[in-house]
Parts: C-alpha cells; structure tokens; sequence
C-alpha cells in the first residue's frame, strides 16, 4: 500500500553557536598552533611529507611550532579560526572539533537534529500524560538521582504494542543532513554554572563552534506509519508529530523557562514568543535535559525541590557568555 510522506522544510539560522562533537580533539602546539588571536589547525598530511624528509624528534610537543615558525602557518595549516575569550583567560591547551564531512566542511547530522526533535516529542507526549507523576512513580527510580531513565519513559511514550525500537514512533520521521550554505566558526571557551551554588564550576573546555548563516533542514514524516491502527501508538505521540513544528515550539519555550536567566536567556525567550527555536548539539539529549519534562506539579516529588538540571553551560561569544546551542526555524515548505 503506497505511503503518505509530509514534507517540511525549515530555513535555519543561529541564534548563538553551536557546537556537535566529532569524538577529536586538537591538542595546541602538537597539531595546531595559536598565533596573532587566531588557532591554527595543521595540515597533518603535509606535516608528514615534512618529517619524511627531514626527520625530526616528534616526541617533543614543541617541534611543530619549530617546522611553521621555519616553513610558515599559510603553508602547513588547513584553515585557521578567530580564537574568542575574555582577556583574563588563558590559551587553550586541547580543543574539541566540531563534525565535518568528507571535505572538511563542517555539517549538521540528521541524527543530532532528529535527538532534538525526539527529546520534543517525548516531552509533549509525556507532560500532556495526566498521570505522569504515578507512572514515574511505578518506573521505581523516585529515590535514585535521575527519577526515569531514557528506555522506561521511551517505553511508555513513544512505542506502540511490542516494547521493541522497531516499533518507536519515530521511525516514522526521517531527517536529512544539513549542509551549511553560509557559516562562521570559532574557537571559544564553554563556562559552567552551578545553579545551587551559585558559582562558576572549574571545569573549562575549548570548542571548535559554528554560528549558521543559512541552511535548510528537511524532514519527512510517514503519516499512514504514525496512523497505523495496528502499530497502536500512543495518541500523544501521534499529535505531536503530527504538529511538529507546533511541538519544537512549545518544548522551546518550556526548556528556555527552566533554564533560567542566565546569560542571554532573556532576548532566547522574547524570540521564542515570536518564532520557533530548537536547541542541538552538546547537552541536547534525553539524558541531560530529563528534568525539563518535569511539571512543577512533579518536582517536589521527584527532585524534592531542587533545582534541576543543577549546571548550565555557557560559551563566550562576541564579548558575551551565551547559551549555546540555539537555532531559528522558518518553514518554507510543506507538502
């Protein structure tokens, strides 16, 4: 039987950075190299030939600034990044890439963007659940640190008759990769809050981060799939699939008012009045963001009144500290 595919389109831009991890690092003075307030990433291959030619100890984590210093950053480095940071705060010694494809460009997965939009849904479909507090209750994990894991509640929301992930709703929505049409990257420092102490945490890491100009995304959703009478999937989910862009929206706003007011918080929530905003990358998952399915009617019960999540990460960015992560969406298309 020939299936009924919606197609939505959204036109992207950043709101802050964003970052999405590709698993490496850049370790300064070894492969890259900080010169005039720019990170200088170098090109491994060509470094190689150099070696090959003239042997050098490369045990010692100062010889590529020797070779560049000797042969010059233009020729051994494959692209260079404007490094931003307070005046007060060292060079980074590592810093984390973001993901890029097979010519060096950086891109966003379909997978990262379909965790954000899953983390949505799971919301809607749970906080618009009655009983939510009972059935957090009878998933036995109220007196453990994280009240319901990823599985118990994806269990419960997102799948149909059979407890198996070939019968997650989401299957149903498949979303591309997204190449950037127009971008800038840089190289800055993520910051942690802690919320009950009200301090800044010690922990500091350098990204590699991208703020998108202009890009598409495209998604596709199955909709005789999500209707199936037989697949049995929970009317909550169906609906908001179904109104996606209404459910990004909504959960947008939820997770901004969690938050807190903290860094640029206030002008994400004046926009997330007037558009629809959605947060990728780093700390976008079930995981991290459990508490925002959380009602306050919920919280006493299952955090005894704590803040939660108890750390917010901030990134320093044109002379700011910002929350990162946050994208505009403006739907071009639906058919």
């Amino acid at each position: 039987m020939r299936r009924k595919l919606m197609k939505i389109i959204f036109e992207v831009k950043s709101l802050t950075p964003i970052f999405i991890g590709s698993g490496e690092d850049s370790t300064v003075y070894y492969d890259s190299l900080i010169k005039g307030g720019r990170i200088y990433f170098v090109d491994l291959n060509k470094l190689a030939e150099y070696f090959i030619n003239e042997p050098h100890n490369i045990v010692n984590p100062n010889v590529v600034s020797r070779i560049i210093g000797k042969i010059g950053l233009k020729n051994l480095s494959k692209y260079s990044l404007e490094l931003q940071r307070p005046q007060n705060l060292k060079d980074p010694s590592k810093v984390k890439l973001f993901i890029k494809d097979a010519y060096g460009k950086p891109y966003i997965p379909g997978t990262s963007l379909k965790g954000s939009i899953r983390t949505a849904v799971l919301w809607k479909s749970a906080y618009q659940t009655d009983d939510l507090a009972n059935i957090l209750r009878n998933i036995g994990r109220i007196n453990r640190r994280k009240p319901g894991d990823d599985k118990d509640l994806i269990r419960i929301f997102l799948r149909g008759k059979e407890d198996d992930p070939k019968y997650d709703i989401m299957k149903a929505v498949t979303v591309r990769d997204v190449k950037l049409r127009s971008y800038e990257s840089f190289v800055m420092p993520i910051k942690i809050i802690n919320i009950v102490k009200g301090k800044d945490l010690r922990f500091r890491v350098w990204i590699e981060a991208v703020f998108v100009k202009k890009a598409y995304i495209e998604i596709v959703i199955d909709e005789k799939l999500i209707r199936s009478n037989e697949l049995s999937f929970p009317e909550n989910a169906k609906k908001a699939i179904l109104n996606l862009e209404g459910t990004i929206r909504e959960y947008s706003k939820f997770l901004l008012g969690k938050l807190g007011r903290i860094g640029n918080a206030n002008s994400l929530i004046d926009e997330a009045n007037r558009t629809t905003l959605l947060y990728v990358g780093w700390g976008g998952g079930w995981n991290a963001m459990t508490g925002s399915l959380i009602s306050e009617r919920d919280k006493s019960i299952l955090f005894r009144n704590r803040e939660f999540p108890v750390s917010r990460r901030l990134v320093y960015y044109n002379g700011n500290w910002v929350l990162p992560g946050w994208l505009r969406l403006r739907k071009i298309v639906t058919q």
